[in-house]
């Protein structure tokens, strides 16, 4: 309207008002009149031309009586809508000391002069203007900043109430985009060496969480990567003269992004992007402001995976509690393996056996003294040759020894397969697959105390070739063999993992995983050695109660031929035989028999 009157008043048609926008580095069109007309208005880029340069240097109205001859303006007005001008009066819209637009007034007639009632007059016409302007764009500003500091309180409001990771994720992002306008908002986390996309907004980010979108961090093709890697902000303002940027399909509309790192206690837990349709989007205050919120995100994120951690330690804690009252309870080993079972498969995995070397039995009861076949107070010497082959792994089957640890053992060792499970269904009990042979019977003589095979390095890796062979041959991928000790000496193993599926990345247990395992197999190998214990003592118990019947009947007699009688007779019915007998040598007399 101001515009319209001034061309009025200088008995012109065409005329035109432009902002310029810093930040953009473009022209945006307020106003235009063509045949005393209004037009639409528009957004250009900034064109390279002299006027505008002489307008800065200046800061004072400019008149150019021929347009196509001077060097100001010659062939530089396209951009402006002014291609059949003759003469031009340009005039400076200052606020802040600087020249933040232009007002034209265009004649399209040859021989014209601006008058300096003209130029007096619309130097009025755009000081009015520009104050009015400046005090529009105050507004804006202040309205836009507080919408800043709305979006910031409420993702600080988000951060304190939400504790689930995810939930703050999605709410974050959503409200940074709604706020601010912005085209696309997605959150990454790195895992190993990608990030990994965790919330995004939209149906584009819909379709990438579908098909678990991530970037390689250390590739230098991505902008959140090199984010990541290097713990600071990388701003493309027009993403088509970006190097380091990964062009994606379900964002096509992206002219400038904006990648900033989630640092938290100096650790990088991923990376915000922030993508916008117009070019040169970001201003100096937006990068501040949005590097500002998502550090306040990433301390969230990180409060909110400690708070998790917490609680899942404090679950964990609770569950093996529960798990080792119910292995000490058990009334026989079948029981403990279904528990362990039960607790291995809950834990996330897709398969898990519990393997027991053959003979581990017999090298408890060789350790104790109490074998069937070794005891010393009804064996002798078996017992203790039991007990002393199975110390010193010498003891073969049999005998109340077990199999040894030493390697020229190796080869007798033979695995059972006492429980397990798996996302197809249980498992038979029966001797372990081949395979697992010669992994196993390594593990027991190595060093270390599992063996690790996931997303990360195999540990120990002297036992990946022959043991991540043998696995791979099972269709198996991230493995973890934990053994079940008692005594420092090996009595079986805990096996657990996933199935190697195509296109897909292993997972790794992590820490508190390999405790958990750690833990269930010391408890198992308690269980099993109180049901040992327990089986002993009432099998003594036994012992002692039938040498008490047979004493109290024999304390009963008084002839020898009936002492004797009676015990013949005990004896017999205490191991079930149908015949026995007692042979006295008397000494200077005939042997004598008594059946």
């Amino acid at each position: 309207m101001v515009l319209g009157e001034y061309l009025q008043l200088l008995n012109l048609a065409e005329g035109s008002v432009w902002l310029f926008n810093r930040a953009r580095l473009d022209l945006e069109r307020w106003a235009f009149y063509y045949g005393g007309q209004p037009q639409p208005t528009k957004r250009v880029a900034l064109p390279p031309d002299n006027l505008l340069r002489r307008l800065e240097q200046e800061q004072g109205p400019i008149t150019i009586a021929a347009v196509n001859e001077d060097p100001l303006t010659a062939g530089q007005l396209a951009p402006y809508g002014h291609t059949a001008a003759m003469s031009l009066l340009a005039l400076p819209l200052l606020w802040r000391r600087q020249v933040q637009g232009v007002m034209i007034a265009v004649v399209s007639q040859a021989g014209h002069r601006f008058s300096s009632n003209d130029i007096e007059l619309g130097q009025t016409i755009a000081g009015q203007l520009a104050r009015w302007l400046e005090n529009r764009q105050l507004l804006a500003e202040a309205e836009y900043r507080a919408a800043q500091l709305v979006t910031s309180a409420q993702i600080s409001q988000a951060s304190s109430s939400i504790l689930d990771v995810s939930d703050l994720m999605e709410t974050a992002v959503n409200l940074i985009r709604d706020q601010f306008q912005f085209y696309y908002v997605g959150l990454f986390l790195v895992e190993g060496e990608w990030a990994v996309l965790k919330a995004g907004t939209g149906e584009a980010g819909a379709r990438q969480l579908g098909r678990q979108h991530r970037l390689n961090i250390t590739s230098g093709t991505s902008m959140i990567g090199w984010s990541v890697q290097h713990a600071r902000a990388r701003i493309a303002l027009d993403v088509g003269e970006e190097a380091v940027r990964f062009k994606n399909p379900d964002l096509p509309l992206t002219r400038s992004e904006m990648a900033l790192p989630l640092v938290s206690r100096e650790e990088v837990l991923g990376a915000l992007t922030v993508q916008s349709v117009a070019a040169r989007a970001f201003s100096d205050e937006d990068i501040t402001l949005l590097q500002t919120m998502a550090d306040q995100l990433a301390n969230a994120i990180k409060n909110a995976h400690l708070f998790a951690q917490t609680q899942s330690a404090l679950s964990e804690m609770e569950r093996l509690y529960q798990l080792s009252q119910e292995l000490l309870s058990a009334e026989d080993a079948t029981r403990v393996y279904r528990l362990a079972t039960h607790a291995l498969a809950q834990s996330g995995v897709d398969w898990c056996v519990i393997v027991e070397r053959e003979g581990a039995k017999g090298e408890r009861e060789g350790r104790e003294g109490n074998s069937e076949k070794g005891e010393r107070k009804a064996g002798g010497e078996g017992g203790a040759k039991g007990e002393r082959e199975g110390r010193e792994g010498k003891g073969e089957k049999g005998e109340g020894g077990g199999v040894g640890l030493g390697a020229d053992k190796l080869n007798a060792d033979r695995f059972m397969q006492v429980a397990g499970w798996s996302v197809t269904g249980d498992l038979a009990y029966s001797e372990i697959n081949p395979i697992w042979a010669k992994p196993l019977s390594l593990l027991l003589t190595h060093r270390g105390s599992s063996w690790v095979r996931d997303g990360g390095q195999p540990t120990p890796e002297d036992l990946f070739e022959v043991a991540g062979a043998s696995l791979s041959q099972l269709g198996l991928g991230a493995t973890a063999i934990l053994p079940m000790e008692s005594n420092q000496r090996r009595l079986g193993f805990i096996a657990v993992g996933y199935l190697d599926k195509p296109n897909v990345s292993w997972p790794t247990f992590g820490r508190e995983r390999l405790r958990f395992y750690h833990t269930l197999a010391q408890q198992m190998v308690v269980a099993l050695e109180n049901l040992h214990l327990l089986q002993v003592s009432q099998k003594r118990a036994r012992r002692e109660e039938v040498i008490r019947q047979i004493s109290s009947k024999i304390r009963g007699s008084t002839r020898v031929e009936d002492i004797l009688q009676t015990t013949v007779n005990e004896l017999s019915k205490l191991v079930g035989s149908s015949q026995g007998g007692i042979t006295l040598a008397i000494p200077n007399q005939d042997m004598q028999s008594f059946s």
